[in-house]
């Protein structure tokens, strides 16, 4: 793989189907794109209900299962993660040496603690939320889907809550937690790698 060569791993959340879902759809518009630099790996964890994302060890498996995984790509630069939902938790506790973290419908917590974090095991976050998604409003995870992450508790939004951090809200209107992934999110994210 040439030094330029991004690598580019799809995350999904729970209850996901396996065949046909959005990680498919973002290779076929990757491949259709013509980007050449880029080598997308879809990690699947299989379907699970989605009252056992709130389970401590099954969370923590699913996080260090991810984490083994992502291990054999790290010595390679330019690794990029997009996540939905329950992949988000997965990405965000599970990466080392992550260039950026791309999330959408995000169940981490709205003031999220970045200490050790950002920028040492990912260098950039981007967070894709909408107040229309009352999956991550009511997620008992976290709510960084829905409000964007916050520095305060105060409501105020900000595109860029922590400034010494490279840490970015991205504000969507969407009917629902499902339907963040279009041509128009998939176009936002290779503007991103």
């Amino acid at each position: 793989m040439g030094c330029d060569m991004k690598i580019l791993i799809s995350l999904h959340g729970v209850r996901s189907k396996q065949k046909d879902n959005w990680q498919d759809d973002l290779g076929k518009y990757i491949k259709d794109s013509g980007r050449t630099d880029i080598k997308h790996l879809i990690y699947k964890f299989g379907w699970i209900p989605a009252f056992y994302s709130v389970i401590p060890f099954i969370r923590n498996y699913h996080t260090k299962r991810f984490n083994k995984w992502l291990r054999q790509y790290n010595l390679t630069p330019n690794i990029y993660i997009v996540a939905h939902s329950f992949g988000t938790f997965i990405g965000f506790h599970g990466s080392n040496d992550v260039d950026k973290l791309i999330l959408f419908g995000s169940i981490l917590h709205c003031r999220e603690n970045f200490t050790g974090i950002v920028p040492d095991r990912i260098n950039e976050i981007h967070n894709f939320h909408s107040l229309e998604d009352e999956v991550a409003k009511y997620a008992p995870q976290g709510h960084a889907g829905y409000y964007g992450f916050r520095k305060t508790k105060k409501k105020k939004w900000h595109r860029h809550p922590y400034p010494k951090k490279k840490i970015t809200n991205h504000r969507l209107f969407l009917p629902e937690h499902t339907e963040y992934f279009d041509n128009d999110r998939f176009n936002d994210i290779l503007k991103l790698l």
